[in-house]
């Protein structure tokens, strides 16, 4: 019985790495996506409560994670203008 090597690492090397912009769009996007699939959840199953709750937490955590990473971005910013070169 031979000896089992153990394969080489691999690592992922895009071909083309996105841009920030479309990174971003692409993130805004899938957010849209699931809310939209929230919304059309809550009008094909009925108006319960809980679909209506879970409707309303999608949409803020959606809200709230494209805006933190936009208010980090310029907090950075700021920082990076007010640094001494």
């Amino acid at each position: 019985m031979g000896s089992r090597q153990s394969p080489p690492p691999v690592t992922f090397r895009p071909a083309r790495p996105a841009s920030r912009a479309r990174t971003t769009a692409a993130v805004l996007l899938g957010s849209a996506v699931w809310i939209a699939a929230g919304w059309i959840g809550v009008v094909l199953l009925g108006h319960t409560y809980i679909l209506w709750r879970l409707a309303v937490v999608t949409g803020a955590s959606c809200v709230f994670f494209a805006l933190a990473p936009a208010w980090a971005v310029a907090v950075r910013r700021g920082e990076e203008r007010r640094a001494p070169d």
